[in-house]
């Protein structure tokens, strides 16, 4: 399978679990992989059915810088743009890209790249649903659909923690 999502492909996440969350990624053209979140941590893990992994963790406390690792290889980055301000800046692949809400209250949020061109939009399926539905507005690489869902979901559970 190709390691891009197309707008054609139509993917949404499936929440099962309790304890560890998994959280599968489907297409139109079948499982594109799984998401497992321990309970009670800031890291997970993505697995492709071909046996790819991406390890994504919260780095430092402090400051919250996020990182996603193939191997021992660092492939991204993500930082908060500034203490009052939501929104992550994102190196991936040495490329800038940044993840914004949609609305100031709303819990959509938009990737766009350096130009800011938006790539996808990740949103909640509604408030009595689970699941996640990402509206791939242009081409772009899977392990970066999966850092960006990751980091989406972080920010939704630290706010739920808040309340």
């Amino acid at each position: 399978m190709s390691e891009r999502l197309t707008p054609s492909d139509e993917p949404e996440i499936a929440v099962v679990g309790f304890f560890t969350v998994r959280h599968r990624l489907e297409t139109a053209g079948g499982t594109r992989g799984e998401f497992s979140f321990p309970a009670f941590r800031s890291a997970a893990l993505f697995r492709t059915p071909e046996g790819r992994e991406w390890a994504f963790r919260r780095r430092r406390w402090w400051g919250g810088v996020y990182e996603l690792r193939e191997g021992n290889r660092v492939r991204g980055t993500a930082r908060p743009f500034g203490l009052l301000r939501r929104g992550m800046e994102i190196l991936y692949e040495g490329r800038p890209y940044k993840l914004q809400p949609i609305r100031s209250w709303g819990l959509a949020w938009r990737l766009s790249d350096g130009g800011d061109v938006p790539l996808l939009e990740i949103r909640p399926k509604g408030p009595f649903r689970r699941g996640v539905r990402i509206k791939v507005l242009s081409s772009v690489d899977l392990p970066l659909v999966a850092f960006a869902y990751y980091l989406v979901y972080t920010l939704w559970r630290q706010a739920a923690a808040a309340h």
